[in-house]
């Protein structure tokens, strides 16, 4: 489905390593252009910030700052606002809850739509918007730990706010078993009648396909030898492109079947800063339906760069800090593994620098397929699991590597891992 043309530009390593480095995001296409930087001086020490201080709103197409007020009274006209998030970062989340709150006021015609819920579960967020699930009901029936897995107290607070104000919640996703099997299969093997509802995507851009490459190569487990820029007839680069196009072209049609309503309301989509950024991902998809007046809103992250603040980049860019940290000895342990399901059991995507898991001897492309005696295991268990471990304790951990089956012993030290 991508489509290249004699213009596109790969991007050499170099800069795709400094790109990818300074985002947490799962992907993020960017056209680098320079950035407006600023410093702020405390006390005698003058200290380099930021482009984006905290409560500054920035305008990147100008460099300037706007009022908060002011510019949600501009927007909340508009048809769509694509609310950008580091799905981790807990003053992401107060900053959209914020927004939120704020577009409301003056539009309580409103909508919100979620990346994090795939599309079978639209009944029961239903059913919390009208008050009648608990928390504890919500998170069990739409599978939250193992769809999402991020602490879903990052985001209950908007999902209070829907309910108190019954303001509807549309999941906009699909779910992973059909974003696997596009991948695996191809979106043009699958039979219309197995799509979902969902329609032929928008092809790719060419400096986002480019930009893919680079992450396609990087990626652990592909162990490809091509070089970025041979990729383009690479199979598995082709379905991996598939899989990242599925998830937007998902997201942008739940959005326009919304606004096809009569008396349409405005559309609030929460989603990862990745799915927008530089008006690709879901932007693009949206314009390809001929969806208007898209707005884009990304909080600004300590790992970003001046360097990735250009016209294209967003239509406004929030500084926020990170003023609630955590209590370290309320922290929950982690293993240090990015993870998959996979048909024999949880694949590890990536094992962390320095995390429990590394020190246990797991590596990348390891299948878990037993933890602490249970077998047949889910993301959700995984997690349960890994979190239930006390300062000192030893989880066995049986993992499939290649054709033979290898134990470990991931040891949880006295002190709070942070990996």
């Amino acid at each position: 489905m991508a489509q290249e043309t004699g213009n596109t530009r790969w991007l050499s390593g170099a800069e795709a390593t400094t790109i990818m480095s300074r985002f947490s995001a799962f992907f993020l296409s960017l056209v680098l252009l320079p950035g407006i930087c600023y410093s702020q001086t405390i006390g005698n020490e003058r200290k380099e910030k930021t482009c984006v201080p905290p409560l500054e709103w920035i305008q990147p197409k100008t460099g300037k700052s706007v009022g908060a007020s002011d510019y949600l009274k501009q927007i909340e006209k508009n048809r769509v606002v694509l609310l950008g998030e580091h799905h981790d970062s807990a003053e992401h989340h107060r900053w959209q809850l914020q927004v939120i709150a704020g577009i409301y006021t003056l539009n309580p015609q409103l909508v919100l739509g979620f990346e994090m819920f795939p599309r079978q579960v639209q009944p029961i967020l239903d059913q919390w918007v009208m008050g009648h699930l608990s928390e504890t009901e919500l998170l069990k029936k739409t599978d939250w730990e193992n769809i999402w897995s991020f602490d879903p107290k990052l985001y209950l607070p908007i999902f209070h706010f829907a309910r108190m104000n019954k303001i509807p919640m549309v999941a906009l996703n699909v779910d992973k078993a059909f974003a696997k099997t596009v991948r695996d299969k191809g979106w043009e093997n699958i039979a219309e009648e197995d799509r979902q509802g969902i329609k032929n995507p928008a092809p790719f851009v060419p400096e986002y396909i480019a930009f893919m490459a680079e992450v396609f190569k990087r990626h652990d487990h592909h162990q490809t030898p091509e070089k970025a820029s041979d990729l383009k007839n690479n199979p598995a680069f082709k379905k991996f492109l598939q899989g990242q196009q599925l998830w937007d072209a998902a997201m942008a049609q739940g959005i326009s079947g919304i606004l096809k309503q009569e008396n349409p309301p405005l559309v609030v989509a929460i989603m990862g800063s990745g799915h927008m950024a530089n008006r690709f991902g879901v932007p693009l998809q949206l314009e390809a339906l001929a969806v208007k007046d898209v707005v884009i809103m990304v909080p600004w992250h300590e790992q970003f760069s001046c360097d990735l603040l250009n016209p294209r980049f967003a239509d406004v860019v929030v500084g926020v800090a990170d003023t609630y940290k955590m209590d370290p000895d309320k922290t929950k342990p982690k293993l240090g593994i990015l993870m998959d399901q996979a048909k024999q059991g949880i694949l590890i995507k990536k094992v962390l620098e320095k995390s429990i898991a590394a020190q246990a001897g797991l590596k990348n492309n390891d299948i878990i397929i037993e933890m602490a005696g249970r077998k047949a295991l889910k993301m959700g268990e995984v997690i349960e699991i890994v979190q239930s471990m006390v300062a000192g304790a030893w989880l066995p951990i049986t993992v499939i590597r290649g054709t033979q089956q290898k134990q470990f012993v991931a040891k949880f030290s006295a002190a709070a891992s942070t990996h």
